[in-house]
């Protein structure tokens, strides 16, 4: 498994950020939001600061995937950036490496590759709109982008680093053009060669000065597997939504007798209506709509729940795909009381372990199982 996770930010709102991802504050409060701001008419992710009379920076928000965990010292991570607004930029040269660090100089960090509490290496925005690679334990400057990037221009950006003490590298491309190429890096920060989550969206502004950043169609990598082994390129993540009953249906709805009403909102209405069960093996498969664009190749496909359980006890889901007339079960995850996106990606169809295509897609049902 090389892809790790992927969001379209269409399924859910500003409310559900929690859900997804884990949110570390920093200088003030300035918290991102949801919103019509990806680059298809589409929803986006968006954090905004003003400088009116102090430097500003908004919180970063931190993805830590879930099983399969990342795998070696690979990180591959891609994703639609616009940046709008004026002054935003260097802060300062001696300290704010870590979003963790309460009080430090903020800078414009696009993106953190981190390792348990601390960061390996991260990518910001200098004020002449190129991008820079930093260690994160000295700030020391790796290389700076070729170009810089346009302000209000919609740019899809993909980052790897190979993380070593000495034979590190590093690669950003921008719509698809290698615009930093590093080898022979000192990339390792921690006492480990590894990585095991991302940090995104850490704007900055200076006094008298604002700023937007908008995130759309984010995947995430580590390199290891057979299939996405490197950069997948300028990609598009597509939300689909139930829009009718499936084969297999063994859930309880809340209200009334049809089942992919309940879940079919355009973001999670949480307890207002839903599908419940108390039998381990109960599943339900529901249809979903068509994929958007006919015989468009097909990366991988990502099951997401939101789920929780209503009792005390160990609960286990599964998300679940029915093609042919077999279902076929994705990873266990853990269930808490609270609300949280539980999700699988299939790479390959499970049916047949080759590249899903649209017309499988468009005759497959999803859904969930309750696995413990």
């Amino acid at each position: 498994m090389a892809l790790l996770f992927a969001d379209s930010f269409d399924h859910y709102a500003t409310a559900d950020i929690t859900e997804k991802y884990a949110q570390i504050a920093v200088l003030p409060s300035t918290a991102p939001t949801i919103g019509a701001f990806g680059r298809r008419s589409t929803s986006g992710m968006r954090w905004t600061v003003a400088g009116a009379g102090a430097n500003r920076s908004g919180k970063s928000v931190y993805l830590t995937p879930e099983t399969p965990t990342p795998s070696g010292a690979t990180c591959i991570v891609g994703f639609a950036f616009t940046h709008g607004g004026d002054g935003f930029g260097d802060l300062g040269t001696t300290a704010g490496n870590d979003p963790n660090q309460a009080g430090a100089s903020p800078y414009a960090v696009l993106l953190y590759i981190r390792q348990g509490s601390a960061t390996q290496v991260y990518f910001r925005l200098n004020t002449s709109g190129q991008i820079e690679a930093r260690l994160a334990t000295s700030n020391t400057l790796l290389g700076t982008s070729s170009v810089a990037l346009s302000q209000g221009v919609t740019h899809y950006l993909e980052f790897k680093v190979l993380i070593h003490d000495t034979a590190g590298t590093v690669e950003v491309r921008k719509d698809g053009f290698a615009i930093l190429t590093l080898t022979s890096q000192d990339t390792l920060a921690t006492a480990s060669a590894t990585w095991d989550e991302i940090a995104f969206g850490h704007i900055s502004s200076v006094v008298g000065h604002q700023g937007h950043w908008s995130y759309d169609d984010l995947y995430v990598a580590d390199g290891s597997g057979a299939d996405i082994t490197d950069f997948m390129g300028d990609v598009r993540v597509d939300s689909l939504g139930p829009d009718g009953e499936g084969t297999t249906l063994n859930f309880t709805p809340s209200t009334g007798s049809t089942h992919y009403t309940l879940v079919d909102e355009a973001t999670p209405n949480d307890d207002t209506d839903y599908n419940e069960s108390s039998t381990v093996g109960h599943i339900d498969t529901l249809t979903f709509g068509a994929v958007p664009i006919s015989g468009a190749t097909v990366k991988a496909v990502q099951v997401v729940c939101s789920v929780r359980r209503t009792d005390a006890g160990v609960t286990g889901h599964k998300a679940m795909t029915r093609i042919g007339g077999t279902n076929y079960a994705g990873t266990e995850y853990s269930v808490s009381s609270s609300y949280s996106f539980r999700r699988q990606v299939w790479e390959d169809s499970p049916a047949t372990a080759t590249a899903w295509t649209d017309t499988e897609i468009n005759g497959a049902e999803f859904g969930y199982q309750k696995s413990s």
